[in-house]
Protein backbone atom coordinates (compact mmCIF):
# COMPACT_ATOMS: atom_id res chain seq x y z
CA UNK A 1 0.00 0.00 0.00
CA UNK A 2 2.38 2.67 -1.30
CA UNK A 3 2.07 6.12 -2.95
CA UNK A 4 0.69 4.71 -6.21
CA UNK A 5 -1.98 2.69 -4.38
CA UNK A 6 -3.09 5.60 -2.20
CA UNK A 7 -3.03 8.04 -5.11
CA UNK A 8 -5.27 5.74 -7.13
CA UNK A 9 -7.76 5.45 -4.27
CA UNK A 10 -7.85 9.23 -3.74
CA UNK A 11 -8.32 9.99 -7.43
CA UNK A 12 -11.36 7.72 -7.56
CA UNK A 13 -13.17 9.85 -4.96
CA UNK A 14 -14.93 13.12 -5.73
CA UNK A 15 -13.52 16.15 -3.87
CA UNK A 16 -11.65 14.00 -1.35
CA UNK A 17 -8.27 15.53 -2.18
CA UNK A 18 -9.28 19.14 -1.63
CA UNK A 19 -11.45 18.65 1.42
CA UNK A 20 -9.90 15.82 3.35
CA UNK A 21 -6.63 14.62 1.89
CA UNK A 22 -3.46 16.06 0.41
CA UNK A 23 -1.12 13.71 -1.41
CA UNK A 24 2.30 14.38 -2.90
CA UNK A 25 4.93 11.91 -4.16
CA UNK A 26 6.82 12.35 -0.88
CA UNK A 27 3.97 12.51 1.67
CA UNK A 28 0.24 12.61 2.34
CA UNK A 29 -1.67 14.45 5.05
CA UNK A 30 -5.04 13.14 6.25
CA UNK A 31 -7.84 15.17 7.74
CA UNK A 32 -10.82 13.04 6.97
CA UNK A 33 -13.84 11.02 7.93
CA UNK A 34 -14.42 7.41 7.05
CA UNK A 35 -14.80 7.73 3.25
CA UNK A 36 -11.25 6.95 2.26
CA UNK A 37 -10.96 4.14 4.78
CA UNK A 38 -14.06 2.44 3.37
CA UNK A 39 -12.58 2.82 -0.10
CA UNK A 40 -9.30 1.23 1.01
CA UNK A 41 -11.17 -1.58 2.80
CA UNK A 42 -12.86 -2.47 -0.50
CA UNK A 43 -9.48 -2.96 -2.25
CA UNK A 44 -8.92 -6.63 -1.35
CA UNK A 45 -7.11 -6.64 2.01
CA UNK A 46 -4.80 -7.57 3.66
CA UNK A 47 -2.23 -4.91 2.73
CA UNK A 48 1.41 -4.37 3.55
CA UNK A 49 2.49 -0.87 4.56
CA UNK A 50 5.62 0.28 2.72
CA UNK A 51 6.09 3.61 4.46
CA UNK A 52 5.74 5.43 7.80
CA UNK A 53 2.18 6.25 8.91
CA UNK A 54 1.08 7.96 12.07
CA UNK A 55 -1.95 9.78 13.35
CA UNK A 56 -4.58 10.04 16.03
CA UNK A 57 -8.30 9.33 16.10
CA UNK A 58 -10.06 12.64 16.58
CA UNK A 59 -13.45 10.93 16.56
CA UNK A 60 -15.00 7.47 16.16
CA UNK A 61 -13.28 4.08 16.09
CA UNK A 62 -12.03 1.31 13.83
CA UNK A 63 -11.25 -2.38 14.21
CA UNK A 64 -8.43 -3.96 12.23
CA UNK A 65 -5.81 -6.66 12.39
CA UNK A 66 -2.34 -5.17 12.66
CA UNK A 67 0.52 -7.65 12.26
CA UNK A 68 -1.72 -10.60 13.20
CA UNK A 69 -3.23 -8.95 16.30
CA UNK A 70 -6.81 -7.67 16.12
CA UNK A 71 -7.53 -4.51 18.06
CA UNK A 72 -9.94 -1.61 18.27
CA UNK A 73 -8.49 1.89 17.87
CA UNK A 74 -10.71 4.44 19.60
CA UNK A 75 -11.14 8.19 19.90
CA UNK A 76 -8.11 9.77 21.57
CA UNK A 77 -5.63 7.06 20.59
CA UNK A 78 -2.46 7.61 18.56
CA UNK A 79 -1.35 4.92 16.11
CA UNK A 80 1.99 4.34 14.38
CA UNK A 81 2.52 1.88 11.51
CA UNK A 82 6.06 1.24 10.31
CA UNK A 83 7.22 -0.26 6.99
CA UNK A 84 6.48 -3.98 6.85
CA UNK A 85 3.22 -3.74 8.83
CA UNK A 86 0.43 -5.98 7.55
CA UNK A 87 -3.03 -4.44 7.94
CA UNK A 88 -6.41 -6.09 7.48
CA UNK A 89 -9.30 -3.61 8.09
CA UNK A 90 -12.39 -5.15 9.69
CA UNK A 91 -14.92 -2.47 10.72
CA UNK A 92 -15.06 1.34 10.65
CA UNK A 93 -17.47 3.61 12.52
CA UNK A 94 -19.61 6.03 10.50
CA UNK A 95 -18.23 9.02 12.42
CA UNK A 96 -14.53 8.12 12.03
CA UNK A 97 -12.30 11.19 11.82
CA UNK A 98 -8.50 10.96 11.62
CA UNK A 99 -5.63 13.43 11.69
CA UNK A 100 -2.46 11.88 10.34
CA UNK A 101 0.29 11.64 7.76
CA UNK A 102 2.06 9.16 5.49
CA UNK A 103 5.76 9.54 4.70
CA UNK A 104 6.63 7.82 1.42
CA UNK A 105 10.06 6.60 0.30
CA UNK A 106 11.07 9.93 -1.22
CA UNK A 107 10.35 11.96 1.95
CA UNK A 108 13.59 13.37 3.46
CA UNK A 109 13.31 11.85 6.93
CA UNK A 110 14.28 14.31 9.69
CA UNK A 111 16.29 11.61 11.52
CA UNK A 112 19.14 9.43 10.30
CA UNK A 113 18.61 5.67 10.57
CA UNK A 114 20.79 5.41 13.69
CA UNK A 115 19.10 8.38 15.40
CA UNK A 116 15.47 7.37 15.00
CA UNK A 117 13.33 7.92 18.11
CA UNK A 118 12.46 4.65 19.88
CA UNK A 119 8.88 4.69 18.59
CA UNK A 120 10.15 4.56 14.99
CA UNK A 121 13.26 2.41 15.43
CA UNK A 122 11.56 -0.84 14.43
CA UNK A 123 11.47 -2.38 17.90
CA UNK A 124 7.74 -2.61 17.23
CA UNK A 125 6.17 -2.47 13.78
CA UNK A 126 2.97 -0.93 15.09
CA UNK A 127 1.36 0.37 18.25
CA UNK A 128 -1.69 2.25 19.47
CA UNK A 129 -1.74 4.17 22.76
CA UNK A 130 -4.45 6.24 24.44
CA UNK A 131 -3.19 9.82 24.68
CA UNK A 132 -3.87 12.07 27.65
CA UNK A 133 -6.08 15.15 27.08
CA UNK A 134 -3.01 17.41 26.88
CA UNK A 135 -1.28 15.04 24.46
CA UNK A 136 -4.41 14.94 22.26
CA UNK A 137 -4.60 18.72 22.17
CA UNK A 138 -0.95 18.88 21.12
CA UNK A 139 -1.66 16.31 18.38
CA UNK A 140 -4.58 18.39 17.13
CA UNK A 141 -2.56 21.60 17.02
CA UNK A 142 0.44 19.98 15.31
CA UNK A 143 -1.60 18.26 12.60
CA UNK A 144 -3.71 21.40 12.03
CA UNK A 145 -0.48 23.36 11.56
CA UNK A 146 0.90 20.72 9.19
CA UNK A 147 -2.35 20.86 7.21
CA UNK A 148 -1.95 24.62 6.79
CA UNK A 149 1.74 24.25 5.90
CA UNK A 150 1.15 21.81 3.03
CA UNK A 151 -1.50 24.18 1.61
CA UNK A 152 0.85 27.17 1.44
CA UNK A 153 1.66 28.42 -2.05
CA UNK A 154 4.45 27.63 -2.44
CA UNK A 155 4.84 25.11 0.37
CA UNK A 156 7.97 25.51 2.47
CA UNK A 157 9.75 22.10 2.62
CA UNK A 158 11.91 23.14 5.58
CA UNK A 159 8.84 24.09 7.61
CA UNK A 160 7.08 20.85 6.69
CA UNK A 161 10.12 18.79 7.62
CA UNK A 162 10.41 20.59 10.96
CA UNK A 163 6.72 19.92 11.71
CA UNK A 164 7.09 16.26 10.81
CA UNK A 165 10.08 16.01 13.14
CA UNK A 166 8.12 17.67 15.94
CA UNK A 167 5.16 15.31 15.47
CA UNK A 168 7.45 12.28 15.53
CA UNK A 169 9.10 13.54 18.73
CA UNK A 170 5.69 14.09 20.31
CA UNK A 171 4.55 10.59 19.35
CA UNK A 172 7.81 9.18 20.72
CA UNK A 173 7.13 10.88 24.05
CA UNK A 174 3.67 9.29 24.20
CA UNK A 175 5.16 5.93 23.24
CA UNK A 176 7.83 6.10 25.96
CA UNK A 177 5.21 7.05 28.55
CA UNK A 178 3.10 4.08 27.45
CA UNK A 179 6.09 1.75 27.63
CA UNK A 180 6.79 2.83 31.18
CA UNK A 181 3.22 2.12 32.25
CA UNK A 182 3.20 -1.21 30.43
CA UNK A 183 6.46 -2.43 31.92
CA UNK A 184 5.23 -1.64 35.42
CA UNK A 185 2.53 -4.30 35.15
CA UNK A 186 4.25 -6.88 32.91
CA UNK A 187 4.87 -10.42 34.16
CA UNK A 188 7.83 -12.54 33.07
CA UNK A 189 5.52 -14.77 31.02
CA UNK A 190 3.82 -11.81 29.37
CA UNK A 191 7.19 -10.31 28.54
CA UNK A 192 8.31 -13.57 26.92
CA UNK A 193 5.13 -13.73 24.85
CA UNK A 194 5.65 -10.13 23.72
CA UNK A 195 9.21 -10.89 22.65
CA UNK A 196 8.05 -14.04 20.83
CA UNK A 197 5.31 -12.10 19.06
CA UNK A 198 7.75 -9.43 17.87
CA UNK A 199 10.09 -12.12 16.55
CA UNK A 200 7.23 -13.78 14.67
CA UNK A 201 6.42 -10.47 13.00
CA UNK A 202 10.06 -10.04 12.03
CA UNK A 203 10.90 -13.60 10.91
CA UNK A 204 7.56 -15.37 10.31
CA UNK A 205 7.88 -14.89 6.58
CA UNK A 206 10.76 -17.37 6.38
CA UNK A 207 11.09 -19.12 9.74
CA UNK A 208 8.31 -21.63 10.39
CA UNK A 209 9.81 -23.73 13.19
CA UNK A 210 9.11 -23.13 16.88
CA UNK A 211 12.69 -24.20 17.66
CA UNK A 212 14.02 -21.14 15.81
CA UNK A 213 12.12 -18.75 18.11
CA UNK A 214 12.92 -20.72 21.25
CA UNK A 215 16.61 -20.55 20.38
CA UNK A 216 16.39 -16.78 19.85
CA UNK A 217 14.72 -16.41 23.25
CA UNK A 218 17.07 -18.84 25.03
CA UNK A 219 14.29 -21.15 26.23
CA UNK A 220 13.19 -24.64 25.26
CA UNK A 221 10.49 -25.06 22.57
CA UNK A 222 8.29 -26.85 25.10
CA UNK A 223 8.49 -24.02 27.63
CA UNK A 224 7.93 -21.36 24.96
CA UNK A 225 4.91 -23.24 23.59
CA UNK A 226 3.39 -23.52 27.08
CA UNK A 227 3.88 -19.82 27.90
CA UNK A 228 2.53 -18.60 24.54
CA UNK A 229 -0.59 -20.75 24.84
CA UNK A 230 -1.23 -19.69 28.44
CA UNK A 231 -0.76 -16.00 27.67
CA UNK A 232 -2.69 -15.80 24.39
CA UNK A 233 -5.00 -18.82 24.23
CA UNK A 234 -3.38 -19.66 20.88
CA UNK A 235 -0.55 -22.08 20.25
CA UNK A 236 2.86 -20.78 19.21
CA UNK A 237 2.64 -22.76 15.95
CA UNK A 238 -0.68 -21.08 15.13
CA UNK A 239 0.94 -17.64 15.56
CA UNK A 240 3.78 -18.65 13.26
CA UNK A 241 1.32 -20.02 10.70
CA UNK A 242 -0.72 -16.80 10.85
CA UNK A 243 2.38 -14.75 10.06
CA UNK A 244 3.27 -16.96 7.10
CA UNK A 245 -0.27 -16.97 5.71
CA UNK A 246 -0.61 -13.19 6.12
CA UNK A 247 2.56 -12.64 4.07
CA UNK A 248 1.33 -15.11 1.45
CA UNK A 249 -2.06 -13.40 1.17
CA UNK A 250 -0.48 -10.00 0.59
CA UNK A 251 1.76 -11.35 -2.17
CA UNK A 252 -1.07 -13.27 -3.82
CA UNK A 253 -3.50 -10.36 -3.77
CA UNK A 254 -1.29 -7.41 -4.62
CA UNK A 255 1.35 -8.52 -7.10
CA UNK A 256 1.66 -10.98 -9.97
CA UNK A 257 4.53 -13.05 -8.60
CA UNK A 258 4.13 -16.71 -9.70
CA UNK A 259 3.01 -19.04 -6.92
CA UNK A 260 6.24 -21.01 -7.31
CA UNK A 261 8.29 -17.90 -6.53
CA UNK A 262 6.06 -17.03 -3.57
CA UNK A 263 6.68 -20.53 -2.20
CA UNK A 264 10.41 -19.94 -2.56
CA UNK A 265 10.21 -16.47 -0.96
CA UNK A 266 8.38 -17.98 2.02
CA UNK A 267 11.07 -20.65 2.39
CA UNK A 268 8.99 -23.70 1.45
CA UNK A 269 10.77 -26.72 0.04
CA UNK A 270 8.61 -26.73 -3.10
CA UNK A 271 5.43 -25.23 -4.53
CA UNK A 272 3.39 -28.37 -3.91
CA UNK A 273 4.10 -28.26 -0.20
CA UNK A 274 3.23 -24.55 -0.06
CA UNK A 275 -0.09 -25.09 -1.89
CA UNK A 276 -1.10 -27.90 0.47
CA UNK A 277 -0.10 -25.79 3.49
CA UNK A 278 -2.05 -22.76 2.24
CA UNK A 279 -5.19 -24.79 1.48
CA UNK A 280 -5.06 -26.59 4.82
CA UNK A 281 -5.03 -23.27 6.69
CA UNK A 282 -7.36 -21.18 4.50
CA UNK A 283 -9.60 -23.71 2.74
CA UNK A 284 -8.52 -22.31 -0.64
CA UNK A 285 -5.69 -22.94 -3.05
CA UNK A 286 -3.32 -20.00 -3.59
CA UNK A 287 -4.78 -19.45 -7.06
CA UNK A 288 -8.35 -19.45 -5.76
CA UNK A 289 -7.39 -16.82 -3.18
CA UNK A 290 -5.61 -14.75 -5.84
CA UNK A 291 -8.78 -14.86 -7.96
CA UNK A 292 -10.75 -13.25 -5.13
CA UNK A 293 -12.60 -16.24 -3.73
CA UNK A 294 -11.43 -15.65 -0.17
Amino acid sequence: MDYDFINEVVNQMDNIQEEHFVIRPEMAVVRTGNMIFHQVKAKNPPFIINDYRMGYLHKGWMRAEFNLMERKVEEGMITVLLPGTIVDPIEISDDLEVRGMMLFDSFPMPFSADKMPAAFSGQRRDFSIMATPDEREMCRMLFDTLWLAVHQQPADPDMINALVKTIMCHFDGIYMRGQGLQQGGTTTANNLFGRFFRLVNLFGKKEHRLAFYADKLCVTPRYLGTVVHEESGTTAKEWIDRATIAEAKVMLRHDNTPVSLIADELNFANVSFFCKYFKRLTGLTPQQFRNGKG
